[in-house]
């Protein structure tokens, strides 16, 4: 104990490896908030301010083989139910990319009618969608738009078309089953109708841990706010003494783990992977 100095001490060593642990644990948080919600709105963002690509007939009569043709992006980009979604999640996520935008503005050669129409529910609001075919040449693209909000011009985003889907809406078609297309066009904006509710929870959810983070680096750079250091201060004497006395009836003993108590004759020391805590054994005990 000649050379002894509090900064050296067991105690300090604690206090900075408690703080070390929650600035990783914190680290790890961050990592985990960023791949299961920020990259996911960053991705969304980035498609939708990648603007508009214009597209022609024809390109969009060339896709014959939509899980090769297609792009997978890391959001949903179909919200039709399916089977085949079920049984793949990754379908739902293609779609048709050009110039690094999905967004596509496509002028058919002709809208024709389908029997298929449905009522879609967000909340207390109720919106009709009709599915139309668009006529690219000889092919045939279906198309899912607003009733209300009838176009020449389509703008949306082309994806992939399950069998299911497609036997449901082509049920009363005449038309030739391989003129129809396997991709499906959404024009409805569904595919970025979370994005602002995406943007404010990931928002949210970062300053959260921002001022979390800040807490923690303040409490490091400040050790003597650690409840420990409290803790300690509050007993006889000063916390340099004490940590002494603590080191001294420790005797260098380094064979205790995180998720141990140790008991000396003045001193209970409970030790935890974020947490250090050091009490007086008398104050322990009539606790």
């Amino acid at each position: 104990m000649e050379n002894w100095t509090y900064k050296n001490s067991f105690f300090r060593r604690e206090i900075r490896r408690v703080n070390i642990s929650r600035l990783v644990f914190a680290l790890i948080v961050l990592a985990i908030i960023v791949f299961l919600d920020t990259r996911h709105t960053a991705v969304l963002l980035a498609a939708k301010l990648s603007g508009q690509a214009v597209v022609s007939p024809e390109e969009i009569a060339a896709i014959t083989s939509p899980a090769e043709q297609l792009t997978q992006y890391s959001f949903a980009a179909n919200y039709e139910r399916s089977a085949a979604f079920d049984a793949d999640i990754s379908l739902k996520r293609l779609m048709y990319q050009k110039d690094g935008a999905c967004i596509l503005v496509l002028t058919p050669d002709e809208i024709l009618p389908t029997d298929y129409a449905a009522t879609e529910k967000n909340g207390n609001v109720s919106k009709s969608i009709e599915y139309v075919y668009a006529r690219l040449g000889d092919k045939y693209l279906i198309v899912k738009r607003h009733v209300l909000k009838p176009t020449d011009t389509l703008t949306g985003t082309v994806g992939y078309l399950p069998s299911d889907i497609r036997i449901a809406i082509t049920a009363n078609s005449d038309l030739p089953a391989d003129a129809i297309l396997p991709v499906i066009m959404d024009t409805t904006g569904d595919v970025f109708a979370s994005l602002t509710t995406d943007i404010l929870f990931s928002s949210m959810a970062l300053l959260l841990w921002g001022i979390w983070f800040f807490a923690i680096v303040f409490r490091a750079v400040k050790h003597e706010r650690s409840p420990a250091y409290k803790r300690l201060f509050t007993c006889h004497g000063t916390v340099e003494e004490n940590a002494r006395a603590i080191d001294e009836e420790l005797q260098g003993r380094t064979d205790f783990g995180l998720f141990g108590n140790i008991v000396t004759e003045n001193w209970h020391i409970r030790r935890r992977p974020l947490s250090f805590m050091v009490e007086p054994r008398t104050s322990y005990i009539d606790g």
